[in-house]
């Protein structure tokens, strides 16, 4: 029982020194047809006090990102836009771990759904990442 309470507090004590939040480490696309938007904004909050940093994104073939700075300044967000391509019809999951300057390890987040249509000319798998000033119909992703 001693050993699980000072393991506890060791965990709590490591936890609780990451200064960066991500506000989701998991979504779900759900049923995506032939040109439905394939993308979603991961928001990290730095809730430190001093700046952080963006080190790495390791992504699989199948994911593209973007990012509108690498620094994250104290009291600040920056926002990671992450697409998927799956190549063909059915089910998919995809894992992309974002390296930052407080952890150690990278933060996973876990990326699925369901293509339900492929694109007749099959380019879905060479667009691009919609940037920042692109997004359509004015939306806010805060």
């Amino acid at each position: 029982m001693r050993f699980l309470l000072i393991s506890f507090y060791i965990f709590i004590a490591f936890w609780s020194d990451a200064q960066i939040s991500f506000d989701k480490t998991r979504y779900d696309f759900g049923d995506l047809e032939a040109y439905s938007e394939r993308y979603v904004d991961i928001v990290l909050k730095n809730t430190g006090t001093k700046q952080e940093w963006i080190l790495s994104v390791k992504k699989p073939m199948g994911v593209v990102f973007i990012t509108a700075k690498q620094i994250i300044e104290k009291d600040s967000s920056v926002i990671v836009r992450l697409q998927v391509n799956p190549k063909e019809k059915g089910r998919f999951s995809y894992v992309v771990n974002i390296f930052t300057s407080d952890r150690g390890e990278a933060t996973q987040i876990k990326l699925s759904g369901n293509l339900r249509e492929v694109s007749q000319d099959n380019m879905s798998a060479f667009t691009s990442c919609p940037n920042f000033s692109e997004r359509e119909g004015g939306r806010n992703p805060n």
